[in-house]
């Protein structure tokens, strides 16, 4: 008898906890996140690609840019790069702290549904919408998947219709979607 319409990930912190990473970490008062490399071990049909994102950042010259990832992922410019692999909570932290959160379909972007923030994922079409949509949380999906020939894919090795579809995701359209939902 679960009612799984109101499933929430949850996080909590101690005020301890709190204290000890915002002198850790020295993160900027107000800052948008952005992870811009995925686990290409698992499937590259998730890739946006490292200049895409850059566009994005190129286009918020006024906002504070924290880049999470991993120690392989292309730093981006104008950003701060905090490479996690070590502690999620720390991770979990920094993106609870933002104030909107732009990236690819991953563990990322779950570990991020624990936090009522603004999340604008670039999606593929590897996954189908319905298994990474969190309905009482401000998710904005970005995709093209209606087109899809093979939507959702699932495919571990390369697809061409992901990397095409992936293609029609312009970085200027994600700079329209942010701009028109978040106050910067």
């Amino acid at each position: 008898n679960i009612n799984y319409n109101n499933l929430k990930n949850e996080i909590f912190f101690s005020n301890e906890e709190k204290e000890i990473f915002k002198t850790k970490l020295d993160l900027p008062d107000e800052y948008g996140l952005i992870q811009s490399g995925g686990k290409v071990s698992f499937t590259p049909n998730r890739e946006w690609g490292a200049k895409n994102f850059q566009k994005v950042i190129d286009n918020f010259k006024n906002v504070n840019w924290v880049q999470i990832g991993s120690k392989d992922d292309i730093v981006l410019k104008n950003t701060n790069f905090f490479y996690y692999g070590k502690s999620l909570r720390e991770l979990a932290y920094i993106i609870s702290n933002s104030k909107f959160f732009l990236c690819q379909e991953g563990f990322y972007y779950h570990l991020a549904n624990a936090f009522f923030i603004k999340k604008f994922l670039i999606m593929s079409g590897f996954m189908h919408r319905n298994n990474i949509f969190y309905k009482n949380n401000n998710n904005f999906l970005i995709h093209k998947t209606d087109i899809l020939e093979c939507y959702p894919c699932y495919k571990l090795y390369k697809c061409d219709t992901c990397s095409e579809n992936l293609q029609l995701i312009k970085p200027n359209d994600v700079v329209q979607i942010i701009k028109s939902n978040i106050d910067i």
